[in-house]
C-alpha cells in the first residue's frame, strides 16, 4: 500500500518503520534521510532521532545487533511508536533475559501504551538486574501507581528522589498525588511548597499547593501562595484567578475581587474568572 502511494514525506516515513520493523537497516536509513530531506517537520524530527540510534550502535564497532534492536525501539519510543517497539523489545529480552535497558523501554512502552501489569512485570525484571538505578526505581513507581498499589509507588519513587532522578518536579509531584490521596495532606503540602520554590516552578505547581491548602481548610497558606504565584508570573492571566480563587475562599473579598478583574482585563474570555467574579456579585 505504501509502495504505490504518491511520494511524500509520510511515504518515506512510513517505508522507513516498514524497514526497522523488518530488519532491513540498508532501505531504512535511506528513507530517514529522504524524511530528513523533506519539507515536514515533526517528520524530520523524528527520523533524526531514529538516525540517531543508528549513529549510536556505530561508535561500538563490537556491539551485536540485538544493541541495534534495543537502541532503535527506544528510538521509537522517543517518537511515539511504542507499539511498533514492544515486538523488537520481547524478542529482545526472550534472548538476552539480563539486558537490563531493554527491560526499561519495555515496561516505559507498556507503560504508555496502558499496559500496567506487564509494565511491573519488565520493569521488576530491570530492577533484580539494577536496582539503584533511579530511572528503573522511578518507572516501577509508576507502574505501582497505576496497578493501585500507592504504598508500593511511594516508595519508589522516593527511592528515585533520593538517587537523583530528574526532573525533581515530576516525582516530588507523583509524591504529592499519592500522600494527599491517602490523607497525608502535611506531606503533600511540603512536597508542593518545595516544588514551587524550584527555579523552574511552574504554575501547576502553586495550583496544587492551592488547591491542597484550601482543601485542607488552610485557606491563609493558599492566599499567600496564590500572592507567591503571581510574583513569579505576573504576566499570566491564569495566576490572578488563582489568586482570586484563593482569596475568595479565604474570605478576602476586595483582593479577590481585583484579582479577578486583572485576569479578564489581561484575557477577557476567561470563563472560569468570569465565573467566579460572577459568584462575588450574586
Amino acid at each position: 500500500l505504501l509502495e504505490n502511494a504518491d511520494d511524500s514525506p509520510q511515504k518515506e516515513y512510513g517505508l522507513s518503520l516498514l524497514s526497522i520493523i523488518e530488519g532491513n537497516h540498508t532501505a531504512a536509513r535511506e528513507h530517514l534521510d529522504n524524511v530528513i530531506n523533506g519539507w515536514e517537520p515533526v517528520l524530520r524530527t523524528y527520523a533524526r532521532t531514529l538516525v540517531a540510534a543508528y549513529q549510536e550502535f556505530e561508535l561500538f564497532s563490537e556491539s551485536q545487533n540485538i544493541h541495534l534492536v534495543t537502541l532503535l525501539s527506544r528510538a521509537l519510543a522517543q517518537v511515539q511508536e511504542c507499539e511498533l517497539a514492544l515486538p523488537l523489545l520481547i524478542q529482545v529480552t526472550q534472548t538476552k533475559g539480563d539486558y537490563r535497558d531493554a527491560w526499561i523501554v519495555q515496561g516505559y512502552c507498556e507503560l504508555s501504551t496502558e499496559r500496567p501489569e506487564q509494565a511491573l512485570a519488565s520493569l521488576e525484571q530491570a530492577y533484580n538486574i539494577d536496582p539503584q538505578k533511579p530511572e528503573v526505581q522511578y518507572f516501577l513507581g509508576r507502574a505501582y501507581e497505576e496497578t493501585g498499589d500507592l504504598a508500593n509507588a511511594n516508595t519508589f519513587f522516593r527511592y528515585a528522589l533520593a538517587n537523583g532522578f530528574r526532573p525533581e518536579s515530576e516525582i516530588r509531584r507523583s509524591i504529592a498525588k499519592i500522600e494527599y490521596s491517602i490523607g497525608n495532606v502535611s506531606e503533600a503540602l511540603q512536597q508542593y511548597e518545595v516544588l514551587t520554590s524550584l527555579p523552574d516552578a511552574s504554575l501547576e505547581s502553586f495550583h496544587g499547593y492551592i488547591t491542597t491548602s484550601v482543601e485542607a481548610g488552610k485557606t491563609e497558606e493558599a492566599f499567600y501562595m496564590a500572592q507567591k504565584a503571581v510574583e513569579k508570573y505576573p504576566d499570566d492571566p491564569s495566576a490572578y484567578e488563582l489568586l482570586g480563587w484563593a482569596a475568595m475562599e479565604a474570605d478576602k473579598i476586595e483582593e479577590a475581587r481585583e484579582a479577578l478583574e486583572t485576569a479578564l482585563e489581561m484575557s477577557p474570555f476567561l470563563e472560569g474568572a468570569k465565573d467566579k467574579l460572577k459568584q462575588l456579585d450574586d
